[in-house]
């Protein structure tokens, strides 16, 4: 066998890093409040906005790299119709809006053009026929489905109702498009050969009450509020607030960008990624 020699080739990999961050990383400064803000831990997203720690959450190559896997699925499986449909909603004027275009490090608008209050933005991964869809590459098991992400039908729940108060469809479904990188990788019976882990796809309808709009547009507004008001929101359970929704999943704080730098009491790790001494046990407590 012909020996060989591998090495590392630091130029081409930083050459390769910088040619994706330009093709996918961020074109301007995310200072609107997002869809995206509203679905998870908002003392996380206060703490990104409010108290101006959005710089602790710098986006490395890796996640990136991530992102972008992503993305490209996204470009193999829209069909056609509108891609990236980017909206804006005012909760005061109750008006949907398409956001102007900003140019490369310039801010986002982030107020109402009417009244000047601040909007909500979205970004639909494509619209067709009328019909929102948000396309999710993830490994997840397939076992478990949609049902395991509420927070994706929250989102495309949102997205609907943006197009529906801007008139824009008479629809009461969306659609989610699921790639499952692992695919059901919880599956193996005894006795049988082990499966190994397989890419797969799935669409699924998500249908909804008529006349939801009303009830989720109060919730988010109310969600909003928190995030945008001055107090650091408050965790749950905490001061008998049950649905303050922060964190609103337990999977959120291990990745936290900003629990370490705040001092979170929900972050129980130091600044080397370690349990603190003290805080195991309560670790898997909330792992239950």
């Amino acid at each position: 066998m012909p020996s060989y020699n591998i090495l590392y080739d630091h130029e081409y990999t930083e050459k390769l890093n910088s040619h994706i961050r330009s093709k996918y990383g961020a074109k301007s400064q995310r200072n609107a409040t997002h869809v995206s803000d509203l679905l998870y831990c908002l003392r996380k997203a206060w703490l990104k906005k409010q108290a101006g720690m959005a710089g602790e959450e710098d986006v490395d190559d890796d996640l990136l790299l991530t992102w972008a896997g992503g993305l490209m699925f996204e470009d193999i499986v829209q069909p056609g119709g509108d891609k990236q449909v980017r909206l804006a909603y005012c909760f005061h004027c109750r008006t949907v809006a398409n956001p102007p275009t900003t140019l490369p490090d310039e801010p986002e608008a982030d107020k109402c053009t009417i009244c000047g209050k601040r909007w909500m933005v979205g970004t639909i991964d494509y619209v067709l026929n009328g019909i929102p869809y948000e396309v999710k590459q993830t490994r997840k098991s397939r076992r478990r489905g949609p049902e395991d992400a509420p927070w994706w039908v929250e989102q495309l729940m949102s997205y609907l109702l943006m197009l529906k108060r801007g008139h824009r469809t008479d629809s009461n479904w969306g659609g989610i498009v699921a790639n499952w990188l692992m695919g059901d990788y919880g599956s193996r019976k005894k006795g049988e050969i082990p499966r190994p882990p397989r890419s797969a796809l799935d669409a699924f309808q998500v249908v909804f009450e008529e006349g939801f709009e009303d009830e989720w547009e109060t919730e988010l507004s109310r969600r909003k509020s928190i995030l945008e008001g001055p107090d650091l929101p408050a965790l749950n359970g905490m001061a008998g607030l049950e649905d303050a929704r922060s964190p609103a999943y337990h999977w959120e704080c291990s990745s936290c960008p900003v629990g370490y730098a705040a001092g979170c009491e929900m972050f129980l790790w130091d600044a080397d990624g370690r349990l603190e001494e003290g805080l195991v046990e309560e670790a898997h407590a909330s792992e239950d």
